[in-house]
């Protein structure tokens, strides 16, 4: 049960970091900045956006590996 609740925990910490870098980056483009500066925040938010994936595919992975006797616990 903690590891379920620390891979839940760690997960909306991810997600939540992830979100507010996207945001961050995203608010950086709409300035003026210069074209290098620019390609590298681009780089940045094409990153983070793979690591919020990464991060949640992992969990959808975690929750399919379930142990089939927790499942038998939770339904019955």
């Amino acid at each position: 049960m903690q590891d379920r609740l620390n891979s839940i925990t760690r997960l909306s910490i991810d997600h939540y970091i992830a979100r507010l870098n996207i945001e961050h980056y995203k608010k950086m483009l709409e300035t003026e900045i210069d074209e290098i500066t620019r390609q590298i925040v681009m780089q940045l938010l094409a990153e983070e956006h793979a690591n919020l994936v990464e991060a949640i595919s992992k969990a959808i992975v975690r929750e399919a590996e379930k142990d089939p006797e927790q499942k038998r616990g939770v339904n019955g």
